[in-house]
């Protein structure tokens, strides 16, 4: 999927079945500029996400680590109009 309109907010939705973990999180954009954020660490009850955002590919790499396991999370992106 290509985005080429401007990007005010990004949102991550990600969603853990087995560990019932359910974030969502806002990143602030600037015009054209892509997320600015490379790390995002979740800690939630005993399980550790961590989130690998490449900012050259930002649409495309995500890492998704919990408990050594990679496992599968929804990405989801919105423009929201204020």
């Amino acid at each position: 999927m290509n985005y080429v309109e401007p990007l005010e907010n990004i949102y991550l939705n990600l969603y853990i079945k087995r560990a019932n973990i359910s974030y969502l999180s806002s990143l602030k954009c600037q015009n054209n500029n892509l997320i600015k954020h490379n790390l995002f660490n979740l800690i939630n009850t005993g399980s550790v996400l961590i989130v690998i955002l490449r900012e050259e590919t930002v649409q495309k790499t995500i890492l998704y680590i919990i408990r050594n396991k990679i496992i599968y999370l929804s990405f989801r992106r919105e423009i929201i109009k204020t």
